[in-house]
């Protein structure tokens, strides 16, 4: 296992692209890196304020009007000098200007594979399909993850003869015309080639069935019969089932995780029909769970087909489709395999990527610094009653804001919150279908230090935003009133009595 990288300090021309990234940063090993300081709740300015209480003399930036140029690690620097702590870069899975990705860039010597099989991406195959269970052995490399679902669907239908698409309801899938089409909310404005057939989402804290009202163990069982019952009408009708396609961490709704058996009984269902089933791991692949390195083997199954997106090469223009030979013969029939055979530079920083993720200690670091910030963060849906739920795996963590006492979603909350995290200077992102969820998807090399200042501003805009959104509940005896978190019950699921 290879020893964390040292920090270096940051310059103003360290780039910020994704895929000039560095490995674990030792924060406590280099000086020169400096996280910024928490002050005390005394100094937390009033939010009419014009300064930001992070940037003692500098006016607060609109996060919406903010942009950057240098970073490294999850720390990336605005135009104006400020250093932020980046919890949104999910794509940078290895952090900014990572040195070995940087020195793998530079050492390539040929651009362009003019239609020949390059040996970077014969070798990225290779890695590739030994990280995946059989039969999942072949590869097509595209350039993003909306090209990876594109040709997934492409693949499905060309294999099934059958354009019945099965995915859930508001699925975000990618930006083609294609994966525009398979989501029932924007399809209306892109028309639609395929068939769509569209489910709830197995969400047991604001869904249909939720945990408290049903047995947990029932809730995954329970809500596979939508998908159960769509094959029955597809069958029933002389149509034929063509593809089932879901992320297993379904990130736009809000870092929602499907509950256990879900999976087991879709595919299951599905693969009875002879449908495909296509796994999204897009943001939960790679090791963004920290337990697995794909998001669906958390839940035992295997899919007929996987997307990976640009996070295979830390931001690079670089994704994959991959799939049995079975499969890939069927669309190279039509297509030419020399279409998806990646670049050769793309290839080179993906076979890094991938190096590293292998000889460092990174999904270690995801398990421990991840599971460090959830411990943190649930206890504030018990501090604070318009924080409905905290939720995640790994490092892809989310914070459910509602009105005070019920599940109603609170738009305005989520924004302030966001607001003033980023004059806290922790830049964190909006997700759910109401823009009412905080969401944290930082490079998978995210320090303990970083985490720590997180999760402490977290805690004082928290605090700030109560005055406003929520009424704070009455601490209990045993919880410490000096300490910005409570040492009572920790729980990652909703208030029991909420409606």
């Amino acid at each position: 296992m290879g020893s964390p990288a040292v920090q270096e300090p940051m310059d103003s021309t360290t780039p910020i692209s994704g895929h000039c990234s560095v490995n674990v940063v030792n924060v406590e090993e280099d000086p020169s890196f400096v996280i910024p300081p928490s002050p005390s709740p005394t100094t937390i300015k009033a939010s009419t304020s014009h300064e930001s209480p992070r940037s003692p003399g500098l006016r607060s930036v609109d996060i919406r009007k903010a942009s950057f140029g240098s970073g490294k690690g999850c720390v990336i620097q605005s135009t104006s000098g400020v250093q932020y702590i980046d919890c949104v870069s999910k794509d940078v899975l290895l952090g900014h200007a990572n040195l070995k990705i940087m020195e793998t860039t530079n050492q390539q010597t040929l651009s362009s594979n003019v239609g020949l099989l390059h040996t970077n991406t014969a070798e990225l195959t290779r890695r590739l399909v030994s990280l995946l269970p059989a039969p999942l052995t072949a590869c097509f490399f595209v350039n993003s993850y909306s090209e990876a679902n594109d040709l997934a669907l492409t693949m499905a239908a060309c294999y099934t003869g059958s354009e019945e698409v099965i995915c859930l309801e508001k699925a975000d899938h990618g930006k083609t015309s294609t994966c525009l089409k398979i989501s029932r909310d924007r399809s209306p404005h892109f028309g639609k080639c395929r068939v769509l057939n569209t489910v709830p989402i197995p969400d047991s804290y604001r869904g249909k069935i939720r945990e408290g009202e049903f047995p947990v163990d029932d809730i995954g069982w329970m809500y596979s019969g939508d998908v159960k019952e769509v094959c029955h009408n597809i069958v029933s009708e002389s149509r034929k089932v063509g593809a089932f396609i879901c992320e297993p961490i379904i990130h736009q709704a809000g870092h929602i995780s499907l509950p256990d058996r879900y999976l087991t009984e879709v595919y299951r269902c599905v693969q009875s029909h002879q449908g495909i089933l296509i796994s999204d791991e897009t943001y939960s692949g790679l090791g963004r769970t920290g337990d697995f390195t794909w998001g669906f083997q958390k839940y035992d199954v295997i899919p007929d087909i996987v997307t990976i997106g640009k996070g295979l090469a830390n931001g690079h223009p670089l994704a994959a489709v991959v799939t049995s030979k079975e499969i890939a013969k069927k669309i190279t029939s039509i297509v030419s395999y020399y279409n998806f055979l990646g670049d050769p530079i793309s290839c080179a920083i993906a076979l890094s990527v991938l190096e590293q993720l292998d000889e460092t200690k990174v999904l270690e670091n995801v398990r421990k610094v991840g599971k460090y910030l959830l411990l943190k963060l649930s206890q504030f849906s018990e501090r604070f009653d318009f924080v409905g739920q905290v939720r995640g795996q790994g490092l892809s963590l989310a914070l459910d804001l509602v009105h005070s006492d019920s599940r109603e979603p609170n738009t305005v909350a989520a924004q302030f919150v966001r607001q003033k995290m980023f004059e806290r200077q922790v830049v964190v992102e909006l997700s759910g279908f109401h823009r009412s969820i905080i969401g944290l998807s930082p490079p998978l090399v995210l320090t303990m230090q970083e985490a720590m200042s997180v999760a402490l501003k977290m805690s004082e805009v928290l605090q700030e935003a109560e005055k406003v959104f929520g009424r704070k509940r009455q601490k209990s005896d045993d919880e410490n009133t000096d300490d910005c978190f409570p040492k009572g019950h920790i729980s990652n699921h909703p208030k029991r009595m909420r409606r």
